[in-house]
């Protein structure tokens, strides 16, 4: 889902169409049926407002009816996503409900895509050496 925003669907008050009910849950799931993963764009991005914290946004989308949040570029805002998430859950701010639908819609995507017979199995120092290598490479883009 984009940031963009569609006045004639939205209203007058400019708002990303990723952290709009209106257009993800009103309109993509109720009235055209789309029962698949929705996917944000990367909520660093400056359609969405950067005054906010990661927490209220990352929720904003999630209750607008999207199933996985993106952010790209900044590990603090990465981590207060996250720290947001867990909160939420065990406070009951997002319910459990909630994320079973998307997590079932995940699990139904990744069985669609996956091959058949079982997948490698990286051992965890192999991972951590790939997770370490991952995250060179990211910082030398930077």
């Amino acid at each position: 889902m984009g940031h963009a925003y569609y006045p004639a669907l939205q209203g007058k008050t400019p708002h990303p169409a990723t952290l709009s009910r209106a257009l993800v849950r009103e309109l993509l799931r109720e009235r055209l049926g789309y029962r698949g993963v929705i996917l944000t764009d990367d909520l660093e991005m400056g359609a969405v407002d950067q005054k906010r914290g990661a927490g209220e946004v990352v929720l904003e989308a999630l209750e607008a009816g999207n199933d996985l949040v993106m952010y790209c570029k900044t590990w603090d805002r990465i981590e207060e996503a996250h720290a947001t998430l867990v909160r939420a859950l065990r406070t009951g701010a997002l319910s459990q409900a909630r994320v079973e639908e998307s997590l079932t819609r995940i699990l139904t995507l990744k069985e669609k895509l996956s091959p058949p017979g079982s997948l490698p199995v990286f051992e965890s120092a192999v991972f951590d050496e790939i997770c370490r290598s991952l995250g060179r490479l990211t910082q030398a883009l930077a």
